[in-house]
């Protein structure tokens, strides 16, 4: 499983073995369209752009009950992945600073906006 995979091979010098991002989706007509947003920003933002792994999971609170907006979480971890196992560290967003390189590329991303 890749998550046991990234603690087993956690680096002592670097501490982070996750980022936990949540992207919201207040006005989404239809869950897969809010699956497909989200999965096409971490591909191509994390998968693609950094060699990262990522792992997506949607909520759909109103299937609970819930008026709470249609979310996914993106847990992205810092260690790159390539064909031949975990390689690499990055280190852009496992700091405080990261929250606004996110931010800009998911604008990017939605919006088209310039990250």
């Amino acid at each position: 499983m890749l998550t046991e995979e990234i603690d087993a091979r956690s680096v002592e010098s670097e501490q982070a073995l996750l980022t936990y991002v949540t992207v919201s989706f207040p006005n989404v007509r239809r869950v897969h369209e809010a699956w497909e947003t989200a999965r096409a920003f971490a591909r191509s933002s994390f998968v693609q752009r950094r060699t990262l792994p990522v792992i997506l999971v949607l909520h759909v609170p109103a299937r609970a009950g819930s008026d709470r907006d249609v979310h996914c979480h993106l847990l992205i971890s810092p260690r790159q992945l390539d064909g031949i196992g975990l390689r690499g560290f990055e280190r852009s967003f496992c700091h405080d600073e990261g929250q606004a390189i996110i931010h800009a590329e998911w604008l990017a991303h939605v919006w088209g906006w310039e990250a």
